[in-house]
């Protein structure tokens, strides 16, 4: 019995009661919305409801050919891969910093691939495996002064009306030590 109690609890994740969508309003300003239910707490620590509508900051090395985007849609699931489950904290300390960027497979930053192809799609999901997400969606920091990009920090993963966020290592899992 122990040991099914301990193989459960290293199987399982924080699967936390939001979802994540990321999209363009009519005026060509970029939100993301965060929607959770009643007994989350990020929504109420963002805007103080249910569901969140953040306007996102453009960064100013996103449009155009960026060395940076190019890497960064170059490399997933190679240098930039999952790591550990992340805390929701970290994720909400970043949105009210203001200082990130999120990415997906539809993203117009993206110049490396077609619009939603299948290539970067995949690249995406296998961010998520084991679970199952058709649209995760990466969540990068940037410097909130210069709108640079800095680093991939997460992943998030929706089931269903949960999401899982997990840390990116950007050295594919090797360890540098300066």
């Amino acid at each position: 019995m122990k040991f099914l109690v301990l193989t459960f609890l290293a199987f399982s994740s924080l699967a936390y009661s939001f979802t994540l969508e990321t999209r363009w309003n009519y005026k060509f300003e970029k939100e993301t919305v965060f929607t959770c239910n009643s007994e989350e707490t990020l929504c109420q620590d963002i805007c103080q409801k249910d569901k969140c509508v953040q306007k996102e900051t453009i960064c100013r090395d996103c449009i155009g050919s960026s060395v940076y985007l190019t890497n960064f849609f170059t490399q997933i699931g190679k240098s930039i891969v999952k790591s550990d489950e992340a805390m929701i904290e970290d994720l909400r300390d970043l949105v009210l910093d203001e200082s990130y960027v999120t990415i997906d497979a539809k993203s117009i930053y993206n110049h490396v691939t077609a619009f939603n192809d299948l290539e970067i799609r995949t690249k995406l999901q296998s961010l998520c495996l084991p679970l199952v997400d058709e649209k995760p969606i990466v969540v990068l920091k940037t410097n909130k002064a210069s709108k640079l990009i800095q680093k991939a920090l997460f992943v998030v993963c929706k089931t269903g009306e949960t999401s899982t966020i997990f840390n990116l290592d950007n050295n594919g899992g090797v360890e540098v030590n300066l």
